[in-house]
């Protein structure tokens, strides 16, 4: 015997389309029967509606009404046992208010956060993986690099015979960047316990003359008979 303006604006239904109908028709058999479970009652309407009339005065609760154009909307509903001045019971009032957006606004956050979640979770592993093939790397290459170093200095030594000035340049030049590849991989496995692990950086003073020499070194085979 009430529907107010704001029903009408919220379901689409005038008065006269409800009056005398039961206000089943706005509630699917699934939202019928997910309040049935959460009340402990029988899944029938009238017994839902009485177990939610015995709550605590105030007590909303969140039901999906579906609006006549077929959409639904989610609503938070206080059910309100009414009685005469004599106590007798007469029905309920119904009184909610329109929490569709806020809902929706709460579920596109909630499967945004989720999403970064999974991404963090993602690069988390994606480090891991490359921090152990760093690592991995690292080790793998150091063996064979130490190996051409000391074959190296047996041939500079002589072991292997006497080298002529010539290649006991280009056996230096070899033992240089074969050292300066050592140092490369020794940075490697730095960086990657420093990503890994919290330590302290340690500054000091640098020879620069002498990481300029080391440079010319390295590339003077590419520009000695080069005009540079």
């Amino acid at each position: 015997n009430l529907f107010s303006p704001g029903a009408e604006a919220i379901l689409g239904y005038t008065p006269d389309e409800v009056f005398g109908q039961s206000t089943r028709m706005f509630h699917t058999d699934a939202e019928l029967a997910r309040h049935a479970r959460e009340l402990g009652c029988d899944p029938t309407y009238v017994s839902v509606v009485r177990a939610t009339g015995q709550l605590p005065p105030g007590t909303a609760r969140t039901w999906q009404f579906v609006r006549k154009d077929g959409i639904p909307r989610t609503l938070s509903t206080i059910l309100s046992p009414i009685s005469d001045d004599q106590g007798e019971f007469l029905g309920y009032v119904a009184t909610a208010d329109d929490i569709t957006d806020r809902i929706d606004a709460q579920s596109a956050l909630q499967k945004a956060l989720d999403t970064e979640r999974r991404a963090v979770k993602r690069l988390t592993e994606i480090d891991q993986v490359k921090d152990a093939f760093v690592s991995s790397v690292s080790h793998e290459l150091r063996t064979p690099i130490t190996n051409i170093v000391g074959y190296l200095e047996l041939m500079m030594d002589g072991v292997y015979g006497t080298p002529t000035p010539g290649q006991l340049d280009a056996m230096n030049r070899i033992d240089l960047n074969s050292k300066r590849l050592l140092t490369l991989i020794d940075d490697l496995l730095t960086l990657s316990s420093m990503e890994s692990i919290d330590q302290r950086r340690r500054r000091g003073q640098v020879d620069l003359v002498g990481v300029l020499e080391r440079a010319v070194e390295i590339v003077r085979p590419g520009f000695d008979d080069r005009d540079l």
